[in-house]
């Protein structure tokens, strides 16, 4: 018999118009498009000036979080510096805070939160050697370092400086 020229099934019959050897072929996709999961980075494109908006708001939005922050749990330490004054610190605490490979929102603010109680380049100040040390430790990860960082300098910043005295 010749099969060349055999009646397809319908499609207004459910059918997919292909004879059924044809039709596990025609529906079958590769395995690799079968088992592909499609992310939303993959979907959603996104153009430069899309993209730099989007940064623009999310650094926006980070900084007036940062400055809310000191200005409730720090007041008295900021209360004589202006919002302007406290950007500028948080801008020169991030790139400072880098330097200890500590990236993360919340770890450059553990690193402005220190700059706050303790001085500006305390990781600077031999009588903050401890700091240094911690920072540079490899033994903690970046959060671990940031956040023993700023629970030491709480407890430090709420001692009376001590002044030695002279011989």
């Amino acid at each position: 018999t010749d099969h060349s020229d055999r009646a397809r099934v319908p499609k207004t019959l459910g059918g997919t118009g292909l004879q059924p050897e044809q039709r596990g072929v025609a529906l079958r996709r590769p395995a690799a498009q079968r088992h592909a999961v499609t992310t939303w980075s993959e979907t959603m494109k996104l153009r430069p000036a899309q993209e730099a908006m989007l940064r623009s708001r999310a650094r926006a939005s980070f900084e007036a979080q940062a400055i809310a922050h000191v200005r409730q749990h720090l007041t008295a330490r900021v209360a004589d510096l202006s919002d302007a004054q406290l950007l500028e610190r948080l801008r020169a605490s991030e790139k400072r805070a880098a330097n200890y490979r500590l990236d993360s929102p919340r770890q450059v603010i553990c690193f402005f939160d220190v700059t706050l109680l303790l001085g500006e380049y305390f990781d600077e100040n031999p009588a903050y050697r401890w700091a240094k040390q911690t920072l540079a430790s490899n033994a903690l990860s970046p959060s671990d370092r940031a956040s023993l960082l700023l629970a030491t300098a709480c407890s430090v910043a709420s001692q009376p400086l001590r002044v030695p005295h002279e011989r």
